[in-house]
């Protein structure tokens, strides 16, 4: 919360769950000074290393007052899809306005546009004692297979699989690394993107699409391809922004209950017309 008192101080300790094996960098902005402190080996909170601070004070939203590693934003650090790791935040509020943000940046970036306040759905809150249950793990995890057609025009993904090419003769593919393409990449192609994803813990699921133009996500209730059924979608010749899940109810699939460690075969086409293009998947 802004602006909530003045002369106090607060401590949030937290659990964050990596979303991809990769490099990461976490930021803070506060007014008036924050520390950050962090375990980027596991859920220990007495082998915290501080990784970034604020010195003085910042106005919201502000990542680059004090510049470099260590201060506002941290070194990039190295962490595991689905591992938790324990996190602390202190702060410390003298007089008139007040905040405190942390924020990540994935792939080590150090641009500013790429930095995001840090999600409820990645973390875990912190209780002395028992940290939560660590995650159940498949093999061969960590990477999409991404198939492209290129010079396809129209709205919608009926116009992809309608192509004479599509599903056999793509113009090329590539492997990525969370469930979404690359944004802005071309105007007048389509995507399909494939593989399994693999719960790191036994519990009910409800996924979700964004995507310009239209996009439709399909799952299995196993491991066999065969067997996915559609499960959400944006509506024909629609959009959404990037990362808006609730635009249309459509993009929201039933809950599902999974199983932690198991496989599960998952698929979403992507039709882009012309100017931006992304596509993503959540749960």
């Amino acid at each position: 919360p802004r602006n909530i008192a003045n002369n106090y101080g607060q401590r949030i300790r937290t659990y964050y769950c990596a979303p991809y094996t990769g490099d990461y960098r976490f930021w803070v902005s506060s007014n008036n000074r924050t520390d950050l402190y962090f375990n980027q080996y596991g859920t220990d909170p007495t082998s915290t290393q501080r990784i970034a601070r604020v010195s003085g004070s910042t106005s919201p939203d502000q990542w680059n007052r004090y510049t470099g590693d260590g201060n506002q934003r941290s070194r990039v650090i190295s962490l595991e899809a689905g591992q938790l790791y324990y996190m602390d935040v202190q702060h410390k509020e003298g007089s008139s306005a007040d905040h405190l943000q942390v924020g990540v940046s994935y792939f080590g970036s150090t641009n500013l546009n790429d930095i995001e306040i840090i999600d409820q759905e990645w973390i875990f809150p912190y209780e002395p004692g028992e940290p939560p249950p660590q995650k159940k793990t498949c093999a061969n995890t960590g990477s999409l297979l991404r198939e492209y057609w290129l010079g396809v025009t129209g709205n919608n993904v009926s116009n992809l699989t309608g192509n004479s090419d599509y599903p056999n003769n793509p113009d090329g593919y590539d492997y990525i690394s969370s469930a979404q393409v690359p944004r802005n990449w071309t105007d007048n192609y389509g995507n399909r993107v494939r593989g399994w994803v693999c719960p790191p813990y036994d519990g009910d699921y409800t996924f979700y699409i964004a995507s310009n133009n239209q996009g439709i996500l399909y799952l299995s209730p196993d491991h066999r391809a065969n067997n996915a059924v559609q499960i959400a979608y944006v509506p024909r010749n629609k959009t959404t922004g990037r990362s808006v899940w609730d635009k249309f109810p459509e993009q929201e699939s039933v809950t599902f209950t999974l199983q932690g460690g198991q496989e599960y075969y998952i698929e979403f086409l992507h039709k882009e017309s012309v100017s931006s293009d992304h596509a993503m998947v959540g749960w």
